[in-house]
């Protein structure tokens, strides 16, 4: 976490900004370059997370502004906007939000103008869930997208991109919520989603 690390603990924030932070250099296994949260609890009301980036020269980029492994992630009325995952060679997943073996509940909030992009693979401009539960009750995606520097092999997911793991399936639920201008794009392989 560029700002925040939560760590096998419960954090709750309310009413907070997270904004301008960042990870980069030329190191993996980082995540999050607003906010991380490993084998934890989090629950934000209220909060703002805007153009926090992750951009790093070796893959993978995860989670622009929030990232989640192994965690339960609860937000209410929140906005995620401008944030981006973004390196010059490898795969780049979940601008606004990446969660792994997570459950992720979104009541009540937009994620706008995220983005994932570099030369190679990018999924889930607005979030990426790898093996977990997802669920956006009331909540907004608009104008997010995952697009190439370069001849990408593949472009997926603008809005929301969903993938399982050999261990375990992915849950994706969406109610009474608006996915709209929501994009993939450049490349010289295929774009879905």
């Amino acid at each position: 976490g560029g700002g925040i690390l939560n760590e096998a603990s419960t954090l709750q924030m309310s009413h907070c900004i997270i904004s301008g932070n960042s990870i980069g250099g030329s190191s993996g296994g980082n995540y999050g370059g607003g906010l991380a949260t490993r084998v934890g609890t989090l629950i934000m009301t209220d909060c703002t997370l805007s153009d926090n980036s992750f951009n790093t020269s070796l893959a993978p980029v995860r989670g622009g502004g929030l990232a989640s492994v192994v965690s339960t992630v609860s937000l209410t009325n929140c906005t995620l906007s401008g944030n981006s995952a973004r390196n010059g060679r490898n795969n780049s997943e979940g601008g606004g939000i990446y969660t792994e073996r997570s459950t992720l509940t979104l009541t009540n909030t937009t994620l706008s103008n995220n983005f994932a992009r570099d030369t190679g693979s990018n999924a889930g401009g607005g979030i990426y869930i790898y093996s977990g539960t997802a669920n956006l009750i009331g909540s907004t995606l608009s104008g997010n997208f995952a697009s190439t520097l370069g001849n990408s092999t593949l472009n997926r997911g603008g809005g929301v991109f969903t993938a399982c793991g050999f261990d375990s399936a992915t849950t994706l639920c969406i109610v009474n919520s608006t996915l709209s201008g929501n994009s993939v794009s450049g490349g010289s392989g295929s774009n879905t989603g």
